[in-house]
């Protein structure tokens, strides 16, 4: 055609003998591509409106009409062509040509919402719509010149040159700007969606609840890919095989978790993508079940993968824009975050079967230790009321019911790994009464416990652990008289003070230092051992437990006890 206009003819061919096919050829391109779309609505409602974006009913009726009523002018049932001089032929070619590209790329435009925008598809687009334009603009250009320099005579060839290079450079600097526009375009919401995510999977070790990880995972989703609603379903951290919910603007009808049970056995056995749109499913569900979830609002379910099994099921709704559908891009970002999930759900798995763990050993250790405790007592406790039972039966009889104490005490607590400072000098007070009966006057006790600090918690026989050593292996080994002092008061703010002082032989390695020693020590037997050991597991420091000693004045060891990680007081009776 373009070689028709500037020669005249091509061979035997002119213009006019051009015109009507070409046109007839664009009627019929045009027509038939609308009349597939109008089908296509007609068959299925939601498919044309996803691939086709704003190009709904009323436009692809409207594209059909004019190509029908073009191949009528072409086929002279309506003689307009006749009246026409040979440039407005032109340019009605040049037109049919353009608009019989718009049904290719309205559908590509349409494939590239479900596809990956690639540089390369942008860049071909933008170039093939700049060349066009260059096309218009020179053959109008063209046309112009022709009008305006027809009478004056002069020569066209130097301003058409100028012109030329005038489009290249204009349009080439054009050309980089639109295709930054139609890069935005197409990316700026999905490279803006990409950051949340990344900032997200940064921010999911930080989260150390499966539930809370299920909430704020599918809040993050549903607004990142503007879902209408999503619900996610991940695996209990506790490993009895129950299921934590994620809900995410939930609608009616709800997609419950009896729902989930009926899918999931599916889903388990085939871990791959379920999608309303026939363009991205990969699952065959069964139709019944694939009915189910469409009947629910569900367009997407996504299984949480780890190492090709399903731990847990992602699933959206459509997205809250009417046309807006979820595209490969969508689908590669969720794949990416689903699987960072299901190792952040294992990882909390196994930060709680290390909770699990260091509870069994924290009550394994209490266990112990007072198995270890009772039968000292109940050995020394049985030597001094046998002493005492025929010379001062009162005493005696005071020695039973101060162990019967003792036993009733540690029954009641059971495995509790804290008690009250009131409940544990209790225990302390009995048990200085039968050791004092033991001693007679060679042992002198004081003890002080500050109504203020009552309720502080403190982990469970720690205290009498401290007591019971100082006189073991303190006052105890001494034939003079010795004093014994248990004071508890508050530090500071922060912390209570329990300091057990005895006047007994002291401990040798501690002699002349001169700092206290902190944490477990070389001289510690395995009651001190344990009692350290409690104390840094669970306050996460070695410097509350503190020993100084020297050959003259005895030993003082303090124990301090943060009060702001309050452990819970069940109250034994």
């Amino acid at each position: 055609v373009l070689v028709t206009a500037v020669y005249g003819h091509l061979g035997p061919l002119t213009l006019e003998d051009l015109l009507i096919p070409v046109l007839f050829y664009a009627s019929c391109y045009i027509a038939a591509a609308s009349l597939l779309v109008f089908i296509s609505y007609v068959a299925k409602d939601e498919l044309p409106g996803q691939l086709l974006g704003e190009c709904g009913r009323t436009g692809s009726a409207a594209i059909l009409i004019v190509a029908i009523v073009v191949a009528l002018v072409v086929t002279g049932v309506i003689p307009i062509l006749a009246a026409l001089s040979d440039a407005t032929s032109g340019w009605i070619i040049v037109g049919a040509q353009l608009i019989a590209v718009a049904p290719v790329t309205l559908f590509s435009l349409g494939t590239l919402r479900h596809g990956k925008v690639d540089d390369v598809v942008t860049r071909a687009l933008v170039y093939v719509l700049v060349l066009g334009l260059i096309f218009l603009a020179f053959v109008g250009g063209l046309t112009l010149m022709e009008s305006m320099l027809a009478n004056s005579g002069n020569s066209r060839v130097i301003l058409e040159g100028l012109y030329v290079v005038f489009l290249l450079i204009f349009f080439e600097r054009f050309a980089r700007k639109l295709r930054v526009f139609a890069s935005s375009f197409f990316s700026t919401e999905r490279h803006k969606a990409r950051q949340k995510l990344t900032r997200f999977q940064a921010e999911m070790t930080n989260i150390l609840d499966v539930e809370l990880l299920a909430q704020t995972t599918i809040n993050v989703i549903g607004k990142v890919f503007k879902a209408k609603s999503a619900i996610l379903f991940l695996p209990s951290a506790s490993g009895k095989g129950g299921w934590v919910t994620g809900r995410y603007h939930p609608e009616a009808p709800y997609l419950t978790e009896r729902i989930f049970h009926t899918v999931w056995p599916h889903f388990k056995d085939h871990p791959t993508i379920w999608a309303r749109n026939p363009e991205l499913n990969e699952n065959f569900l069964p139709d019944e079940w694939s009915a189910l979830l469409e009947d629910h609002h569900a367009a997407l379910a996504i299984p949480i993968r780890q190492e090709g099994e399903a731990r847990g099921l992602l699933v959206l709704g459509r997205k809250s824009p009417r046309r807006s559908v979820y595209n490969l891009d969508d689908l590669e970002q969720m794949l990416s975050l689903s699987s960072q999930l299901a190792l952040a759900v294992e990882r909390l798995a196994f930060i709680e079967r290390e909770r699990q763990l260091a509870k069994e050993s924290t009550n394994a250790h209490l266990v112990a230790l007072r198995a270890q405790i009772n039968p000292h007592f109940l050995f020394n406790a049985l030597n001094t009321i046998l002493a005492l039972i025929e010379e001062r039966p009162d005493e005696a009889e005071g020695v039973v019911e101060d162990l019967a104490d003792i036993f009733r005490h540690t029954l009641t607590t059971g495995s509790q790994p804290f008690v009250s400072l009131e409940e544990e000098f209790k225990l302390v007070d009995c048990y200085l009464k039968i050791e004092q009966a033991r001693f007679g006057d060679r042992l002198r006790v004081e003890c002080f416990l500050d109504p203020d600090v009552a309720n502080v918690p403190v982990p469970a026989f720690a205290v009498q652990t401290i007591v019971e050593n100082a006189i073991k292996h303190g006052l105890e080994k001494q034939r003079k008289q010795g004093k014994l002092s248990v004071s508890c008061t508050r530090f500071n703010e922060d912390f209570s003070r329990v300091v057990v002082k005895d006047s007994g032989v002291g401990i040798p390695s501690l002699f002349g230092e001169d700092k206290p020693a902190e944490g477990i020590a070389s001289f510690f037997g395995i009651g001190l051992t344990n009692v350290a050991s409690r104390l840094e597991r669970h306050y996460g420091r070695r410097d509350l437990l503190k020993f100084e000693s020297d050959s003259e004045s005895g030993t003082t060891v303090t124990l301090l006890i943060p009060e702001d990680n309050q452990a819970p007081i069940i109250d034994p009776d």
